[in-house]
């Protein structure tokens, strides 16, 4: 046991893969001998302690489980910069799977997060081939079940991804510094940065949002982005070399995982700003008419993502899990 935030219980699970040895942090509400769990995934420069609101919510009903993926929250950095990418994401989840036991499990993605869900609830095979370089464990992928999925949850994000879009938000939420003085004037900037893509929150969610994106460093004396920098630059480039990759990215291929998607089989709630950049209204009624043939909800005055602290987007949330 690592340690508890309120009603949470966090502890670590030693992981080898890709390699390298590391640490996932898992931060988990509820009763942990519930079958039932819902399993939430975060965003790229997110934490476990984003879905915290929510997991408080759904404990009563269900085991809920979060953890930070690597490079993230209190999860190790790695050694290699290079692997934080996909497979190593989708190779830690299914050992947190097998080491857990879960059985029956509802996954609730939020952007990176629920592209790795498509992943997870696909054709078991696809995404098995997809990883077949990295040095996963044949005991563990062989133990993989996809029947103990029970629904899932995209929350903006879809089954194309624009690589220009993502570059173009970070660039537009980036506008605050690296560090902050004091906890006042992390919530400050985090708040101008994010309001415009998060959309309207109070005093006291936003005082909540920026405790879950910033950690104190003691060495530095001050609050710090809770992730390893390197995920955004895992090739270590030179900020100008950095910088100037950024003007050709129009021209990488989108991420399409359609091929994925549409062999989905379980219940399916599709969840999208009005305003998102990164899920587009076409796209999103697209993905209606295909795959799982989800349902859409979308959110007025909010881009990506939604935070899934407000209350009626919990009442959706539970009304759809309440069905499956």
């Amino acid at each position: 046991m690592k340690g508890s935030y309120g009603s949470c219980r966090a502890y670590e699970i030693n992981i080898s893969s890709g390699g390298e040895v590391h640490n996932l942090f898992v931060n988990e509400w509820g009763i942990a001998k519930n079958p039932r769990t819902i399993l939430c995934l975060h965003g790229y420069t997110q934490c476990s302690l984003d879905f915290s609101v929510l997991a408080s919510f759904f404990s009563k009903s269900y085991r809920v489980i979060c953890p930070d993926l690597v490079g993230r929250g209190q999860s190790s950095w790695l050694e290699n910069k290079f692997l934080y990418h996909l497979p190593l994401y989708i190779q830690d989840i299914l050992f947190l799977f097998a080491e857990l036991n879960l059985k029956d499990v509802r996954i609730i993605g939020t952007s990176l997060g629920g592209l790795l869900g498509m992943i997870l609830a696909s054709n078991p095979h696809k995404y098995v081939t997809a990883l077949s370089s990295m040095d996963m464990s044949e005991q563990i992928l062989s133990a993989w079940d996809p029947d103990i999925l029970k629904a899932l949850v995209l929350n903006d994000v879809g089954a194309v991804v624009n690589f220009g879009d993502l570059v173009k938000l970070n660039e537009e939420t980036n506008i605050s510094p690296n560090t902050y003085l004091t906890i006042e004037d992390a919530e400050k900037k985090i708040r101008l940065a994010m309001e415009a893509s998060l959309g309207p929150h109070s005093y006291s969610e936003w005082k909540l949002l920026a405790s879950f994106h910033t950690r104190y460093d003691y060495k530095r004396k001050c609050f710090k982005p809770h992730y390893d920098p390197a995920i955004l630059n895992p090739y270590d480039l030179p900020e100008l070399l950095y910088n100037f990759t950024k003007i050709g990215v129009g021209s990488i291929p989108e991420l399409d995982l359609y091929s994925f998607y549409d062999n989905i089989s379980i219940p399916t709630l599709l969840m999208r700003g009005m305003n998102s950049q990164i899920f587009g209204k076409k796209l999103a009624e697209d993905m209606t008419k295909r795959g799982p043939r989800p349902r859409l909800v979308e959110f007025e005055g909010v881009g990506h993502a939604p935070t899934l602290i407000h209350l009626r987007q919990l009442r959706i949330l539970e009304k759809f899990l309440e069905q499956n």
